[in-house]
């Protein structure tokens, strides 16, 4: 990748390469990339997110967070992680949309047009009524 990065006019990501603040680290060592992708669900959840935008941010590089499978839950999870980090530039946070959610699980973000509104209640927002 670093040949890559070098060679092109346009940004490179690392987007199913950095699970790790290991990862993250060797990436800037080799200047593999011009942006991370950071995914909670193959970083180990928040704290390894924490340290993987960590290293990046030490080093210059932006980030981003995606998401994969998760639900109303993960994904406001994440947008909290994208609005408390503002190394993170950029969010792709859509699967919630692919699953037919419980009437009993609501909350922690509205989406509208591609903005999301965080909860203002204690947490991550989610409400459970079962």
């Amino acid at each position: 990748m670093p040949a890559v990065c070098q060679q092109i006019d346009q940004s490179v990501m690392l987007d199913e390469s950095v699970h790790n603040a290991s990862d993250a680290f060797a990436a800037m060592r080799s200047n593999a990339c011009d942006i991370i992708n950071i995914k909670l669900q193959k970083s180990a959840g928040v704290s390894g997110a924490e340290q993987i935008n960590a290293v990046a941010e030490a080093a210059g590089i932006p980030c981003m967070v995606g998401c994969m499978a998760e639900t109303r839950i993960g994904i406001a999870a994440a947008a909290h992680f994208v609005a408390a980090h503002q190394n993170v530039q950029y969010a792709d946070l859509d699967s919630f949309l692919l699953f037919d959610e419980p009437a009993w699980l609501r909350g922690g973000f509205t989406a509208d047009a591609g903005k999301y509104q965080l909860s203002d209640k204690p947490g991550l927002g989610i409400e459970c009524d079962l």
